[in-house]
């Protein structure tokens, strides 16, 4: 029994910490690279023409979250023009009590909110404007059905917008700073508690095997989402590198 729970705790952890932390590692280093390379070759205001919408959607991501998290909101600008002394292009401040168990377990999650929120909206987009690609991949996943592209339906205008908007996200989106990683690191260890907390009740009281099922699949579809931005992410570093 009790190698089953430790099985279950370190399937719940991988799926809902480990996958996308690695994936906004790895995207974060890309595209931090990127735009240093944008700022150094256009000027610092290239960033937010190639970037505006991923910017606007991370501060947004770590607004919304740290409000459903009940912190106080000292101040944000969710796009800024950066300039030598702040090189920024947008910030949400935030504070919380510390004693409180809930406000620091969600700094975890405030500070990966745009890997969340990035992901999400792509999906949306990618349903709304290529749904012939979209909607048989999600389908697949959520299914464990044969996957079926209808490559016909695919209309080449809509998918060139996809890739401009996927490409705008990735830029500005995927690019945690230093901050965002302390703030995550402070919600590290008492969300790795209340997530094994979670998953021994649920393995003791529940049928675990449906949860994590539900769980796998929506990883699944995220990891489907980010290697796609990390493989977009690399065209466009090397795009950037030639020009």
């Amino acid at each position: 029994m009790l190698t089953i729970l430790i099985k279950n705790i370190l399937l719940v952890l991988a799926l809902l910490l480990l996958v996308p932390f690695i994936y906004t590692i790895i995207l974060t280093l890309i595209n931090r690279n990127t735009k240093r390379m944008v700022a150094t070759r256009f000027g610092m205001n290239a960033q937010l023409w190639l970037g505006c919408i991923g910017i606007i959607i991370h501060e947004t991501a770590h607004l919304l979250t740290a409000l459903v998290f009940g912190h106080k909101i000292d101040g944000f600008r969710l796009i800024k023009f950066p300039n030598n002394v702040d090189t920024s292009l947008g910030y949400v401040n935030h504070s919380w009590n510390n004693s409180n168990w809930y406000q620091k377990a969600g700094n975890f999650l405030i500070g990966l909110a745009p890997t969340f929120a990035c992901s999400i909206t792509i999906i949306l987009l990618g349903h709304w404007l290529i749904p012939t690609v979209a909607n048989p991949v999600t389908a697949s996943i959520l299914s464990g059905s044969p996957l079926a592209i209808e490559w016909s339906g695919l209309t080449i205008g809509k998918l060139i917008i996809f890739i401009l908007l996927t490409a705008n996200i990735c830029i500005g989106g995927f690019d945690l700073s230093s901050a965002d990683y302390a703030n995550s690191k402070i919600g590290l260890a008492p969300l790795i508690i209340a997530l094994v907390v979670l998953t021994l009740l649920i393995s003791l009281l529940s049928d675990f095997n449906s949860v994590f099922a539900i769980l796998e699949r929506a990883t699944l579809i995220l990891a489907e989402v980010l290697t796609l931005n990390c493989g977009i992410s690399v065209l466009l570093n090397l795009v950037i590198r030639i020009v």
